[in-house]
């Protein structure tokens, strides 16, 4: 498990072509995680697929939870909850310099309660889950985010000298 020895060079995850997996998977922060030692998940165009419970706090397919220098390609990531909340990738508790690279990011548009369905939702924290602190330089690039209440959702501010996040080339 990464977050007990933590790594001390380049990560990289190859996830087979054509995989569906129903799962829901929360990444923390990992010890020695750096510009240079980078932790990379090739979806290869791969499915991982998870619907949500009615609570906040565990309505999420890929939670990046403090997590820093992590970047997903090419992956399909979908939340398709019925039940009110679902997000299909969530980065919180100074979720940092972190990466989303032509991914297709999917939620429902059968939410009773409007705007708790953010396919992509950058936010300090998630209620019920510990942790607070502002996320900085993460990037959302070449993906297509389909529907959801809300495409993308930034939460945060530029204060204290931070670099905010960038969306660009994504189809919303």
């Amino acid at each position: 498990r990464l977050q007990d020895c933590g790594i001390s060079a380049a990560v990289i995850f190859d996830v087979a072509p054509g995989q569906t997996f129903v799962e829901q998977i929360q990444i923390p922060e990992i010890v020695g995680a750096s510009a240079t030692n980078t932790i990379t998940i090739n979806g290869n165009n791969s499915l991982i697929t998870f619907s949500s419970s009615t609570i906040y706090s565990n309505n999420y397919t890929i939670a990046l939870n403090g997590a820093d220098y992590v970047t997903i390609n090419n992956l399909q990531i979908s939340n398709l909850s019925t039940a009110g909340y679902c997000i299909a990738v969530v980065l919180f508790n100074g979720a940092d310099h972190n990466v989303l690279d032509g991914c297709l990011a999917t939620s429902s548009t059968l939410n009773l309660f409007a705007s708790n369905c953010m396919v992509i939702n950058i936010t300090p924290n998630v209620p019920g889950i510990t942790g607070a602190a502002p996320c900085d330089s993460n990037t959302i690039q070449n993906c297509e985010v389909v529907n959801g209440d809300v495409g993308i959702y930034i939460d945060g501010s530029v204060a204290g000298g931070s670099t905010p996040p960038l969306a660009q080339y994504n189809r919303i």
